[in-house]
Formats: structure tokens, C-alpha cells, sequence
């Protein structure tokens, strides 16, 4: 996500690890000829190990990292990979050690050697080391006669598995890259084009069985709200001119009919759709609110706008930059705030921003004036040379958002970025959200906090079952969903009260003849109340005040709707579909 290229991303990694393996090898090769083992000490037996070893830092390198993309979290890799790749190893080992000293007139032995040295990567250090041994056993144990280099350099035995690692060492990048391109964007990739019109046609036919469309006549249905249309349709257009390179005036961030389906055992048809055709735009200056319970797919909108999931269809615009093909240059223009701070326990905040802002491309000049300006901004400077993970909650919640605006990015992801703040924290963070995107620059707030929503969001949109239900102003979905206000009356108890009810329902039908009651459970009655019937606050409070006493009101409250009201209304909708 800070935008670093493939080839920077993976040289670095590998320069590093490749310094630790030469170390090893130069530490093998020294302890083998200290110790005088006579079946590898000799100049062409040292030869060879030292070219099958080095060709295999190489290929033991790109094969892991390779491997590593098919693991969901690192320990799952770190508790797998060894073992398999241990296991893997020594039993093809030992297998063609069996076969060949069984049945060594036979060959079945070297022909298995010859077929694991090709396809199994894990066989070459334990196999390399038997064959070299066995050709000492069979020239210098059986006649006497000295190893030469012609023994081993002109020797099918141990010329196939260089060979093989030269081919691995390209095969494997290659594998590489396309699994990197695959776990980004899915297969959007020119040199998979072919493969990506296969899947396409089998993921299709199995989506139109197994997953019902949403028609446009569902009340679910993004469809159904005027506003999520002309938003669908307005994306539409944009996604259609950047497409086309014709649209001047670029949005930060365009997100066009995504789709995104998992499989469920769980699922009537074995297949869920998290996201089902979510369309929205965000502008310069805009902060863009995504709302919605646990399951509407807010989740995954944002892990496909990071590259975390792929995307079953639809489009993603960066900047101006489409992510499925140019995604360095997307993630260049992007800064996120996980929910989950994703820091270095042992590294200090200074040196977190530091290092984050060489990578965002912040030159050496600059790099003192940035990190004090961080520092200075956030309060952050009483505890620069603090590790993180010594920090107390709202520090670190800080410095994951100092971390993402680093860079000057045109968008940024904000994941709940006030969680575990204490109140004072999280007004500061909110007023320093408000002024860092008055500019040109744009961001997207996930939050469970509707007051976080109010305070921060310009527009934002609601998701319920993985389709957007509305989407506005905060002021305008108020309006439209929340029916006007709400008035909240508590009666004290008595032997009374359901005849001090019915004059009190009788009294708010004389008030606002069209107020419906909404809740009403114990002494507390909730009612919704059109707009257009509350023409005057103060008469209104004056008749309830003037028959608080007679009627045994012990409280009331008369107000507008709230955003944290208009999303219950919705998340209750998911509820009942789901029921």
C-alpha cells in the first residue's frame, strides 16, 4: 500500500536473505574442508557442492517466496513451510537411497534422482550430498583412483540438477510475479489473458447458478434508492472516461461496480456475495463515510481497494490510476490507517515515521522537517524515542494515522482510526482529520461510531448484506430516512398509567397528528414524527411542560433524528433478511 514497486519490494527482501544464505554457504564449505570429509573435501567433490549449493540460495529463495503468497497469515507459513518442505526432502531422499543400494543394477534409483532434481526443489541439498558420496564410494572406494573434475563436471548424475535449477530460478520468478499479480488484482494481467477469459466463463456460468442476481424491484437492491442510482450511475461515467483517459478533473478515488463472492458451507448455495455491485466516488476535499453492522461488506470493499482481495468485477481508480494494471502508481497516490495498528514493538515512533517516509519518497533534506511536523502535530514529540510498543493505545492509534498521511497521498483509508482513543484523543484526531482533507485530498472512513460519522463525514453510505442502501450527506439522510424527529417520553409508574397513556397518546395525536409509535416497551414510548408537523419547537415543549404533572411524565425529549437512528433502521433490515 505506501507504494513501493515490485522490484524494489522483492530485491530488497531478497538481497537481504541472500546475504544470510552466502553466509552459510561459505560457513558449509569451510567446516567441509576443515573436517577433511572424504566424500566432499576433494577439489572436484568441493567443486561441484559449492556450484549445486550456490545455484540453490537462488532457487530455495524464489521457490519460498513463491510459496509464500498461498498462506493467509505468517504463522500459518512459518508452521507449514518447514515441515512440508523437511518432510518432502528427506523422504524423496531416502527413497531414492533405498531404491538405488536395493536395486543399483537396475537404475530405478538415479532415474527418480533425475525426476526429483527436476520437480521437487526440496530433494536437491540432501540428494546432491548422496550422489556426491556415492560417486566417492564407486571411483575412489572400489579402485583406488583419485576424483577429477571429468567425473563430475561431465556426469549426467549432477549436470541435470544444475540445469534444472537454472530453469527453476526463471520458473520460479515467474511464479512469482504471477502469483503476486493474482493475489493483488486477481488475473488482470496481459500474459494471462487466455486464463483470465477461462475462469471468466466458468466463474460466470457458476455465479448465474449458485448466486441470484439482486433485481432492481428488491428493496435490497442498490436500485432501489434513487441516490445509489444516479451514484451508480455517475461512477459509471467516470470509470468510462479514466478508462478512456478523457476525464480531466480526476476524483481520488473511483470504485466501480465491485463484486465480490466467498465460499460458504454455511450459504443456501454455497457461495456468498460480501459485495454485490457497491459503486461510489470519492472527491478532493471529501471525506467519504462507509457505515454499515458486521457482514455488510465494508470489510471488503476495503481490502479490495488495498489490493488484499481480489476483485470479482468491477474497477478501481487510485488517482487517476487503475489499480489492476498500474498498481505501484495507485498505491503511490493511497495511505491507510488499519484498524489494527501494524507497527514494530521494538521500534521507536521516530524511527517508525523515519522509515516510513523514506519509502513514501521523502528526501534526506526534508526528512528532519517531516518527522518534527508530525511529531509537533499530533503530540506525539513526549514520546518520540518511546518504542511502540511501550505506547498506550491512543499514541499508537496516533502514529498508525501519521504513518498514513505521509507522503502527501490523494487518498486515505481510515479503518475505525480512533479506536481505543480516550475522549480528549479522539476530539484532537477528529480536528486534525478535518483540516488534513479540507484540500485536495480525499479519504474513506470506516467507523462503528455514528458520532465519528456526524463529525467527520461529508458524505457517506450505508451497507447492509453487501449493497449500498443510501447514500448522502449525513443532513440528508436524516431528512430522507429519519422521518423528521423523534420524541422519547418516560412515564412514572403507577397503578394509573395505562389511563395517563391514552391521554398522553391522545395528547401528542392533537400535537402531530401523523407521529407513528416506533417503540414503546415499560414506561417509554418513542415516537417518529414527519417534519413538516413540527412547525414550532417552543409550542411544542410548552404543551408537554404544561402537562408533565398532570399526565406523570417523568422525562420527554424532543429532537431531529440522528444518524446513529437512521443506521439502526437499516441494520435492522439485514437482521430481518437474514432471519
Amino acid at each position: 500500500v505506501n507504494g513501493v514497486g515490485f522490484s524494489a519490494y522483492y530485491l530488497s527482501h531478497w538481497l537481504l536473505h541472500l546475504s544470510m544464505f552466502l553466509c552459510l554457504w561459505l560457513f558449509m564449505l569451510v567446516m567441509v574442508g576443515l573436517m577433511g570429509v572424504a566424500t566432499l573435501s576433494s577439489g572436484p567433490a568441493l567443486s561441484m557442492l559449492a556450484s549445486t549449493f550456490l545455484l540453490y540460495c537462488f532457487t530455495a529463495l524464489l521457490f519460498a517466496s513463491a510459496c509464500s503468497l498461498l498462506f493467509s497469515s505468517t504463522q500459518m507459513a512459518q508452521t507449514i513451510y518447514p515441515n512440508v518442505s523437511n518432510s518432502v526432502g528427506m523422504f524423496s531422499y531416502m527413497l531414492v537411497a533405498i531404491l538405488d543400494m536395493v536395486q543399483l543394477g537396475s537404475g530405478w534409483g538415479i532415474r527418480l534422482h533425475y525426476i526429483f532434481s527436476v520437480l521437487n526443489p526440496f530433494y536437491l541439498p540432501c540428494g546432491t550430498i548422496y550422489t556426491l558420496s556415492r560417486k566417492y564410494l564407486l571411483v575412489t572406494g572400489m579402485t583406488g583412483r583419485p576424483l577429477t573434475y571429468s567425473d563430475f563436471w561431465l556426469d549426467p548424475i549432477y549436470l541435470v540438477p544444475l540445469g534444472a535449477q537454472l530453469v527453476q530460478i526463471a520458473l520460479f520468478w515467474y511464479l512469482l510475479l504471477t502469483l503476486d499479480r493474482l493475489r493483488v488484482y486477481g488475473i488482470k494481467w496481459r500474459s494471462l489473458e487466455i486464463l483470465k477469459g477461462v475462469c471468466g466463463r466458468v466463474r460466470r456460468c457458476v455465479c448465474r447458478r449458485n448466486v441470484p442476481s439482486c433485481p432492481t424491484s428488491d428493496p435490497g437492491c442498490d436500485l432501489a434508492d434513487v441516490d445509489v442510482a444516479a451514484e451508480r450511475s455517475r461512477v459509471s461515467r467516470l470509470a468510462a472516461e479514466l478508462a478512456a483517459g478523457q476525464h480531466s478533473e480526476q476524483p481520488v478515488l473511483v470504485a466501480n461496480d465491485l463484486v465480490k463472492t466467498f465460499s460458504s458451507r454455511a450459504a443456501e448455495h454455497g457461495q456468498v456475495r460480501a459485495v454485490n455491485g457497491v459503486s461510489f466516488a470519492v472527491e478532493p476535499g471529501e471525506v467519504f463515510g462507509l457505515l454499515g453492522p458486521n457482514g455488510a461488506g465494508k470489510t471488503s470493499t476495503i481490502r479490495m481497494t488495498i489490493a488484499e482481495e481480489s476483485v470479482d468485477s468491477g474497477e478501481i481508480y487510485v488517482g487517476g490510476w487503475p489499480l489492476h494494471s498500474r498498481q505501484s502508481q495507485a498505491f503511490q497516490q493511497m495511505g491507510y490507517c488499519p484498524q489494527f495498528d501494524c507497527l514494530w514493538p521494538l521500534v521507536t515512533i521516530e524511527e517508525h515515521i523515519r522509515c516510513w517516509a523514506a519509502v513514501r519518497g521523502v528526501t534526506s533534506s526534508e526528512m528532519t522537517a517531516v518527522v518534527q511536523y508530525y511529531l509537533d502535530g499530533l503530540w506525539l514529540g513526549s514520546h518520540a524515542l518511546k518504542p511502540s510498543g511501550k505506547c498506550s493505545g491512543g499514541t499508537k492509534r496516533k502514529l498508525s494515522y501519521a504513518l498514513s498521511m505521509l507522503g502527501l497521498p490523494r487518498i486515505v483509508l481510515l479503518d475505525e482510526p480512533s479506536t481505543g482513543m480516550d475522549p480528549q484523543s479522539k476530539r484532537f484526531l477528529w480536528d486534525t482529520i478535518s483540516a488534513a482533507f479540507a484540500g485536495d485530498r480525499g479519504a474513506v472512513l470506516t467507523t462503528h461510531s455514528m458520532e465519528e460519522a456526524d463529525a467527520l463525514c461529508t458524505r457517506l453510505a450505508i451497507l447492509i448484506r453487501g449493497g449500498m442502501r443510501c447514500i448522502g450527506s449525513t443532513q440528508h439522510l436524516k431528512n430522507k430516512y429519519g422521518g423528521g424527529y423523534v420524541m422519547e417520553i418516560k412515564m412514572t409508574t403507577g397503578l394509573d398509567l395505562s389511563e395517563r397513556r391514552e391521554k398522553m397518546e391522545s395528547l401528542v395525536r392533537d400535537m402531530f397528528p401523523s407521529a407513528v409509535i416506533e417503540e414503546n416497551y415499560g414506561e417509554m414510548v418513542r415516537y417518529s414524527i414527519p417534519q413538516c408537523e413540527v412547525t414550532s419547537l417552543a409550542r411544542a415543549f410548552t404543551q408537554l411542560q404544561s402537562a408533565k404533572e398532570e399526565l406523570g411524565i417523568e422525562e420527554y425529549n424532543l429532537s431531529q433524528t440522528t444518524l446513529e437512528q437512521v443506521f439502526i433502521r437499516f441494520a435492522k433490515q439485514q437482521i430481518t433478511e437474514t432471519d
